[in-house]
C-alpha cells in the first residue's frame, strides 16, 4: 500500500464495491430492454447496453435483399450469444456482492470485448458508456480488493483476489 496515498474508509469502499457490482445487472437488464425495443422498431436506445445484443437484434429485423437470410442466422446466434453473456453478467452480480473479485473481472472482460463491438459499429456514445462503466466496474473491482484485505467485520477473513481465502493473519 502507498504510504502517502490517503486512506479510503470502509463505507466508501462498500459503496464503491457496491456500485461497481451494480453495473453488471444494469447492463444486462438495459441490453434486454434495448433488444425489446428493437424489435419494436422504436427510435431510442439505452446506450449502456450490450452492443453485441444490439447488433444481433438489429439483424434479426432486417427486411428484403440479397442478404437477409444469412443476416438472419447471423443474428440469431448473435442474440443467443448476447442472452448467455446476460445471464453472465447478472451471475457476475450476483457473485461480485458475495465479496468474490473473479467477477468484476470476468465481467470487464466480456465488458471490454463490447466496447470493441461499439467502436466497431460507430457508436460514439455508447463507447463512452462503455468507457464509464468500465471505469466504475473498476473502481468496484479495485474497493473489493481493498475491502478482502482488511477483512470482514466481526470474522477473520474474507476470500482473496481470485476467489481463494485469504491468509488469517495473528
Amino acid at each position: 500500500m502507498n504510504p502517502s496515498a490517503p486512506a479510503i474508509d470502509r463505507t466508501t469502499l462498500e459503496r464503491r464495491h457496491h456500485s461497481g457490482s451494480g453495473w453488471f445487472a444494469s447492463i444486462a437488464v438495459l441490453s434486454l430492454v434495448n433488444t425489446v425495443i428493437i424489435f419494436a422498431n422504436l427510435s431510442f436506445s439505452f446506450p449502456v447496453g450490450l452492443g453485441i445484443s444490439s447488433l444481433g437484434a438489429a439483424f434479426l429485423t432486417v427486411q428484403g435483399g440479397d442478404y437477409t437470410t444469412l443476416l438472419h442466422v447471423l443474428g440469431g446466434i448473435l442474440f443467443a450469444f448476447s442472452l448467455g453473456i446476460m445471464a453472465c453478467l447478472w451471475i457476475c452480480r450476483s457473485q461480485a456482492r458475495k465479496g468474490k473479485v473473479w467477477p468484476y473481472v470476468l465481467g470487464l472482460c466480456v465488458y471490454a470485448f463490447d466496447a470493441l463491438v461499439t467502436l466497431l459499429i460507430k457508436d460514439w456514445i455508447g463507447f463512452a458508456f462503455h468507457a464509464w462503466g468500465l471505469y466504475s466496474i473498476w473502481l468496484g473491482y479495485t474497493a473489493c480488493k481493498a475491502l478482502g484485505q482488511l477483512g470482514e467485520p466481526g470474522s477473520e477473513s474474507l476470500e482473496g483476489p481470485l476467489g481463494e481465502p485469504a491468509p488469517i493473519e495473528p
